[in-house]
């Protein structure tokens, strides 16, 4: 409340003294709350001070940030000027993230600001593989004599910039049928996703041939010896 107090000298001088509510300097504090689900290797870096900004991630489901804002001294939160809905995160962010601000005003007009910078990665990873032979042509299916390599590729869908680890070329040298390859992907969330490719056939021996000649009625024939008889 504003108190005026009026003075009437001698000199008939009116003095007139206004007493109103002291100005606040103190901003008002914001908080925060971040519902959504958290992956393997989330953390979140906090930082302090009026105009800071967290950063916090990997989510592996859609975030919303909901806000709190309460005075910070003497002076009410001016609801006019405060920006502060909740906000959902729809989308992957890959590691840059995404910032989502509070901007909070107190009657006086003093201002702070709270923003807070989430990671979001909302499909598992995925990992193909390229199979090629020795001689560098693609191994499709069937059986061949030579090495097969498996080269992998792996991606999110952040734009592979949150891919933490991809397994690496795997080479197959022995024979057998139906072999395969693992490869494995995991992500900045901590997901990680197995895949096997195949199957495979190498086959590096030479085929054999051998004969065994017999006469009519099954009767083996002797290599070198004359006979008046069909030779099968």
């Amino acid at each position: 409340d504003f108190i005026t107090a009026t003075e009437d000298g001698l000199t008939s001088n009116i003095v007139t003294v206004v007493w109103g509510p002291a100005f606040d300097p103190i901003p008002p504090i914001i908080t925060y709350t971040v519902a959504g689900t958290q992956g393997l290797n989330f953390q979140c870096v906090v930082a302090t001070g009026v105009n800071s900004t967290d950063s916090c991630g990997y989510y592996i489901t859609q975030p919303t940030v909901t806000w709190t804002v309460i005075r910070g001294g003497t002076a009410a939160v001016d609801i006019t000027r405060t920006h502060c809905s909740p906000f959902p995160l729809t989308a992957s962010t890959g590691p840059e993230g995404i910032p989502v601000t509070c901007q909070a005003y107190n009657t006086d007009g003093v201002q702070s600001s709270k923003t807070v910078r989430l990671q979001v990665l909302l499909t598992p990873p995925t990992i193909t593989a390229s199979l090629r032979t020795t001689d560098g042509r693609p191994y499709a299916s069937g059986a061949t004599n030579q090495n097969v390599t498996a080269t992998f590729t792996c991606a999110d869908d952040a734009g592979d910039g949150a891919i933490l680890s991809c397994s690496s070329p795997v080479t197959l040298y022995t024979e057998g049928a139906a072999q395969t390859v693992t490869g494995i992907v995991t992500d900045a969330a901590g997901r990680v996703v197995t895949v096997a490719f195949g199957p495979v056939f190498i086959d590096k021996t030479a085929p054999t041939i051998s004969l065994i000649p017999t006469l009519p009625g099954n009767v083996p024939y002797v290599f070198g010896k004359w006979t008046d008889q069909d030779v099968t």
